[in-house]
């Protein structure tokens, strides 16, 4: 299970619904955050977890019109393009041209069914052609086609299963040139007994091509600098122990090497979120140290020091970084204070939210 699914069982709610918030041109006093004009737009998953909407971000803040999809999805983006991934009972796939949100519903190019128990975790895209959808549901990769949505083909990932589990749960794909890595949890009743793994596929045709084991446990994001491939491994949230299957591993993809990038004990708690400003060598990471207290760690690359960025309470609504226009867009879940906030390095700036549903999850479209 993923620390979304785990956070959802400890509020015995029900499970979270789509949203987003689309980065139009506007400012937040001196930041001048993501727009179309910029190329880039931010989205912006909200949810309290019964319902949740689509919005953007106007001059003012955050937008009043929206979109609804069904109940808990995740969103990931693919040039101009997002994939909302709805999850639980619905298990679809929706194409989005964020060029085309300001239209309504006629953004959405379609919506395709995973059939059931399929609770998709993540795309990547290979070519107009060709994508991959990883199912934490089922013991498979679905081949689609990401121009239509039509499904293709499947690889089974049974062989990385825990015994009497039905999935690996792979949580986070990532390519690489022709090598798509498969990321999984490999989950025991829910609890990440044994150490994440990746699994190195031909992007193409989905052979295997190698396995690498992780240090930590229980993987919940993934960044490609280069050759390097940073992955957050939090550990077991139902327990606040900070050992050593919390930590930020790095796996040097050109010769198979894995290692602790940064451990647990060092961040503070297990690292959850995360995304990258590759341009400035700096990892952004969400460190889970208890419900409701995810603070966000900035990583350097070069030297590996960690700085907190002060006023983020809660990072469990989503991290993503927006190498357009060089901002940090967090989601903060701090009860009853909750907002998405903005960091341009030195400074920390909240969106006005007029009244949407608070973030779930961030992703940024870049075109």
């Amino acid at each position: 299970m993923n620390n979304v699914s785990k956070k959802m069982g400890l509020l015995t709610a029900g499970v979270a619904v789509a949203s987003l918030l689309i980065g139009c041109a506007t400012k937040v006093d001196d930041i001048e955050v993501s727009s179309p004009s910029l190329g880039s737009t931010v989205l912006v998953y909200t949810s309290d977890f019964a319902s949740g909407a689509l919005h953007w971000v106007d001059s003012s803040g955050v937008s009043t019109p929206s979109l609804e999809f069904n109940q808990d999805a995740k969103i990931v983006t693919s040039g101009q393009y997002a994939y909302v991934l709805e999850r639980s009972a619905a298990a679809n796939i929706s194409r989005i041209d964020v060029k085309q949100l300001s239209k309504g519903t006629a953004a959405i190019q379609y919506q395709q069914s995973l059939g059931n128990s399929a609770n998709p975790e993540d795309v990547a895209i290979v070519n107009n052609a060709l994508g991959w959808i990883a199912l934490s549901g089922r013991a498979q990769l679905l081949a689609f086609n990401p121009e239509t949505g039509a499904l293709t083909d499947s690889v089974s990932l049974a062989q990385f299963s825990q015994e009497g589990e039905n999935s690996p749960n792979p949580t986070s794909l990532v390519l690489k040139g022709d090598t798509l890595c498969v990321i999984m949890q490999r989950l025991q009743m829910w609890d990440p007994t044994m150490p994440g793994l990746v699994a190195l596929l031909n992007a193409k045709t989905g052979a295997l091509i190698d396995t690498l084991q992780l240090k930590g446990s229980n993987p919940n994001g993934a960044v490609l600098v280069g050759s390097k491939l940073y992955i957050a491994n939090s550990g077991s949230s139902m327990n606040a122990t900070i050992d050593a299957t919390k930590s930020l591993d790095v796996v040097d993809l050109s010769t198979g090497s894995v290692a602790v990038f940064v451990s647990g004990a060092t961040l503070g708690g297990g690292p959850s979120g995360l995304t990258v400003d590759a341009a400035s060598g700096i990892l952004y990471v969400g460190v889970y140290k208890d419900f409701g207290d995810e603070p966000v760690a900035a990583v350097r690359i070069v030297d590996q020091s960690v700085s907190e960025i002060a006023g983020v309470v809660d990072s469990f609504g989503g991290l993503a970084y927006d190498s357009v226009a060089g901002l940090l867009y967090v989601g903060d879940r701090e009860f009853g204070k909750e907002a998405v906030k903005v960091w341009n390095g030195s400074t920390l700036q909240t969106l006005d939210g007029h009244s949407s549903l608070p973030a779930y999850g961030i992703a940024v479209a870049s075109y």
